[in-house]
């Protein structure tokens, strides 16, 4: 099917980073939001994505350069990552030949890696899709979420081999060892092949897409944010640590505290 027109998007024939055959919701609450993923969560395992952007690509952030030439050996990005790692406290639950686990630690830790970060949770992705800490975007930038509905045979077992021996992505459950992961409900996509565009026309491939834009008014971002607040989906539990408690507090809870 045709993209459908999105009557709130500046661009009126289509809701801009939506390509055709993607299925286009617009939402202006979270009650228009649950109500839409509901009908889908009820009938098919659907992943989640929530971005700030609605222009952002179904990208990892994979991305090296050695002595100006692309650097693709992803294993030796990772094996920097755990061997500068020593001197601190080991995360739990991890082996030091574990390479999934790893990966999915350094991602979390903010290594750029082949990984894409998705949820079940579609509350979790939709503050994402809101937020104003992370991103630094002011409420007149509009964001999206994305669900992806996945057969089974698209998903690996962390426990099964290695990331290495991946030739196609694939969705990665990963075992709840770290407990932002375990807050946020985190699932991963792995892309083997990240130097080529990964966007929704090679995830299509294999997989059906559903793009829930937020319409244009800040009022919503702000409005969706308070909803979420309410039910305890803010930064201070997503991110359960001193310095996401802090930037909680700073930013966004005396603007979603009820008066």
């Amino acid at each position: 099917m045709a993209n459908q027109k999105c009557d709130n998007c500046k661009n009126r024939e289509t809701c801009e980073g939506a390509k055709p055959n993607v299925n286009v919701h617009r939402i202006s609450s979270v009650c228009d939001y649950i109500k839409l993923t509901m009908q889908f969560r009820e009938r098919f395992q659907i992943s989640f994505r929530g971005h700030r952007r609605k222009d952002f690509k179904l990208s990892p952030e994979y991305k090296f350069t050695k002595i100006g030439r692309s650097y693709n050996d992803s294993k030796e990005v990772l094996d920097r990552f755990k061997n500068r790692s020593y001197s601190m406290p080991k995360p739990q639950h991890i082996e030091q030949f574990d390479d999934w686990r790893w990966l999915f630690f350094a991602q979390h830790s903010g290594l750029a890696t082949k990984l894409l970060d998705w949820t079940s949770n579609p509350l979790v992705a939709l503050y994402f899709a809101v937020e104003n800490i992370i991103s630094k975007q002011q409420d007149d930038v509009f964001g999206c979420v994305w669900g992806l509905h996945l057969t089974k045979e698209l998903f690996q077992l962390p426990e099964k081999g290695s990331p290495d021996d991946i030739n196609e992505w694939v969705m990665v459950n990963s075992p709840p060892f770290n407990e932002r992961i375990e807050r946020q409900s985190g699932k991963f996509t792995y892309h083997p092949e990240p130097s080529n565009i990964v966007d929704d026309s090679e995830i299509m491939k294999k997989a059906v897409l559903w793009f829930f834009c937020i319409k244009e008014k800040p009022i919503v971002n702000q409005r969706i944010r308070k909803h979420l607040t309410i039910m305890n989906i803010h930064h201070a539990n997503l991110f359960h640590d001193y310095d996401g408690i802090a930037s909680f507090i700073n930013n966004e809870l005396f603007a979603t505290v009820i008066k």
